[in-house]
């Protein structure tokens, strides 16, 4: 049998244990779920609660002056968009004096409605006037700054969920494989045919990206179309599966069975799961996160299908992606060459 004809034989072998190991049919209705959750469980905007900044800028910042305590006023713009940046619930407000008229400009998320940003810019109107003791003029709204455009909160969680799902599905899914292969023999007949090490990995990083890819596919068309920026995340999508992939083989290797493996695995999909608290609380963002290979994952998806002026970030999330995938898939053909098919012709 051909190379070729040879990973075609084991590939379809690979399908059809993951179909025996109902992982698709599980994969599926979690998929479905997901979607639903997305498109008509969670709402599309986010309860109106904001915190409200303030930076005065007017002569000697007579504003502060008098309404200190009563909201919390910043140094400068750029603390300003610091906050706003980190606090997806942030507002501001830029007190300004020209030629003794008082004007203010607004600082926003971006996805504001008409409504909200009218009544912020009420609330500013009303600070002003208070603290020039409810005399002068009406001041101007000279500036509206916006963030940049953040999208519904329905769809925004779509980079978070596609990230985490297509993590743990594959670095489980891979552990499970070889754990069926060992309890049922297959492994064993396996260790006697022509096939080597690099293509029972192979075959299953692509068994495994392929449902990757048809689950990718679903969830993105399903929630946002297939607009800009589909190809680009669904390659980040790709990547990361053959990390993962490859990391669940290396962990397979080194157990017997699922029942060994169990408490690892319910580690693993904590340490997994933790960037997502830095996506749903940019505040809340914990010392050494930004090593777990879910956190370049679903920000960089949050870039690639939410573009927000951060693609200075991209590079980095494929190199890591990228170094990661090719780490864990060396370090995985060395265990499974050497726990797992000793007796492989190679």
């Amino acid at each position: 049998m051909t190379g070729l004809g040879a990973f075609v034989s084991r590939f379809k072998t690979d399908l059809l244990m993951m179909h025996r190991s109902g992982f698709v049919a599980a994969v599926t209705v979690v998929a479905a779920i997901l979607i639903v959750l997305v498109r008509y469980a969670i709402p599309a905007e986010p309860a109106p609660s904001v915190i409200v900044y303030a930076v005065d800028e007017t002569a000697g910042a007579r504003v502060q002056s008098a309404l200190s305590g009563e909201i919390p006023f910043l140094d400068g713009e750029a603390v300003l968009g610091e906050r706003i940046g980190a606090n997806p619930r942030a507002r501001g407000i830029v007190f300004r004096e020209t030629a003794g008229t008082g004007d203010f400009a607004l600082h926003v998320q971006g996805y504001e409605s008409e409504e909200e940003r009218r009544t912020l810019e009420m609330v500013a109107t009303d600070l002003w006037r208070r603290s020039q003791g409810g005399e002068g003029g009406m001041p101007a709204v000279v500036e509206i700054a916006a963030a940049g455009a953040r999208p519904p909160l329905n769809l925004g969680l779509v980079p978070m969920v596609l990230g985490l799902e297509v993590a743990v599905v594959g670095l489980f899914l891979a552990s499970v494989m070889i754990f069926q292969e060992k309890a049922d023999g297959t492994l064993k007949a396996y260790r006697v045919s022509p096939g080597g090490v690099w293509l029972y990995l192979v075959s299953k990083i692509a068994a495994t990206s392929a449902l990757a890819f048809v689950y990718g596919t679903a969830m993105y068309a399903a929630t946002l179309g297939f607009a800009p920026g589909y190809l680009a995340a669904i390659s980040l999508v790709l990547l990361a599966s053959v990390l993962v992939t490859s990391a669940g083989i290396l962990l397979g290797a080194y157990f017997e069975g699922l029942s060994d493996f169990v408490y690892v695995m319910v580690f693993v999909a904590i340490l997994l799961g933790l960037p997502a608290i830095a996506y749903l609380a940019p505040s809340l963002h914990l010392p050494g996160m930004s090593l777990i290979p879910t956190h370049p994952l679903i920000f960089g998806l949050r870039e690639t299908i939410f573009p927000g002026g951060r693609e200075y970030l991209m590079p980095r999330v494929w190199a890591v992606l990228g170094g990661g995938a090719i780490l864990f898939t060396v370090a995985a053909r060395a265990a499974v060459g050497r726990r797992l098919m000793s007796e492989v012709r190679r």
